[in-house]
């Protein structure tokens, strides 16, 4: 697709970062961020109209932008010599 787009051979580089929560946080027992940012550059000769079209269709079919925008129910399962040993699903 970035071959469409007159991208230069070289890939786009993509530099993300989160705020992590605080430990003084009244949830300091779930792990996680706060909130996420991401950044992504791209070297190209074509028209700045043709990469925003480009990150417009990138962002709208990412499945791991989507899972975390839009909440998606999770199942997990550890499996022990064979046997279910724990389960659990988050909604």
């Amino acid at each position: 697709m970035l071959g469409d787009v007159g991208a230069e051979r070289r890939p786009p580089a993509v530099r993300s970062s989160g705020r992590r929560r605080r430990r003084t946080d009244h949830r300091q027992h779930q792990p996680g961020y706060t909130g996420i940012r991401f950044e992504t550059n791209i070297g190209s000769r074509e028209p700045v109209e043709r990469i925003v079209e480009l990150a417009k269709a990138v962002e709208s079919h990412c499945p791991v932008l989507d899972i975390i925008v839009n909440p998606t129910p999770v199942q997990g399962k550890v499996i022990l010599n064979g046997e279910p040993i724990h389960q659990q699903e988050w909604v």
